[in-house]
This record gives structure tokens, sequence and C-alpha cells, in this order.
């Protein structure tokens, strides 16, 4: 599976991407972060929507610095993928 990515969209959203293909294994982790987001949410998150390989998060940039976001993003995966 290839490593995960986070793309900018847009000045308030970002989507982390698992892969480029379909499979339950991706669609999985997508979900488990959704979960985990929804679960503990981060202050600033406005919405999140997931796709068969991604996560795309909406975010308020007046609570939530991209740079700060990307890095408890980087930190929930790396949990993820320990479990």
């Amino acid at each position: 599976m290839e490593a995960m990515r986070i793309l900018t969209v847009g000045d308030c959203a970002v989507s982390v991407e698992f892969g480029q293909e379909i499979s339950l294994e991706i669609n999985h982790k997508v979900m488990a972060l959704k979960m985990v987001l929804e679960q503990k949410p981060i202050r600033g998150i406005v919405e999140l929507i997931p796709t068969y390989c991604s996560l795309l998060i909406q975010y308020d940039p007046m609570d939530l610095r991209y740079g700060q976001l990307r890095d408890r993003l980087e930190a929930l995966v790396t949990q993820l993928d320990e479990v």
C-alpha cells in the first residue's frame, strides 16, 4: 500500500489520501481516521467527508493553522498504523 499523503485543497481543506485504488484495506484506514476524529474532535475541524481512498477535512483557518492540522493528522495516522 502507498504511503499516506496530506494534500491541500484550497485554503480551508485538506485531503488525507491513503492510496489510488479502491480496496477494503484502504477504505478501513479512511473510516478509522474519520472515527477517531469524530470521537476526539480537533478544534477548528468543520466537516469530514470520506471517499473510497481519502478523507477530505474542511477546517476553519482562523481556529486551526494548516501546519498544526498536518502535524496532528500525521500523528493520528501513525497511531492507527501501530494498532
